[in-house]
């Protein structure tokens, strides 16, 4: 589920949505519903070649900053899934 919607680009993916963050992109949501949680990011002209970076295996970012964006982004989506179910 990476996809374009008007002005905003959704997925599912924690480690891609953790790159994107780690780069620089502005994420405006992350959803949760049931056992689902949707990263939302501002769609900029940037977000698309960032997309092919991770998925061509050649991410550009310093380690330890991806590191932090994956543990920062998984605390968020549990705090996320844990609203959603009322805790």
């Amino acid at each position: 589920m990476n996809r374009t919607v008007s002005k905003y680009w959704k997925t599912r993916n924690l480690y891609l949505a953790a790159y994107i963050y780690a780069r620089g992109e502005v994420i405006v949501g992350i959803e949760a519903d049931e056992h689902r949680v949707v990263f939302t990011f501002l769609d900029s002209a940037n977000l698309q070649s960032r997309h092919h970076e991770f998925r061509l295996g050649k991410p550009l970012v310093n380690a330890r900053i991806y590191s932090c964006a994956i543990s920062t982004l998984k605390n968020k989506a549990i705090d996320s899934l844990l609203e959603c179910h009322g805790r």
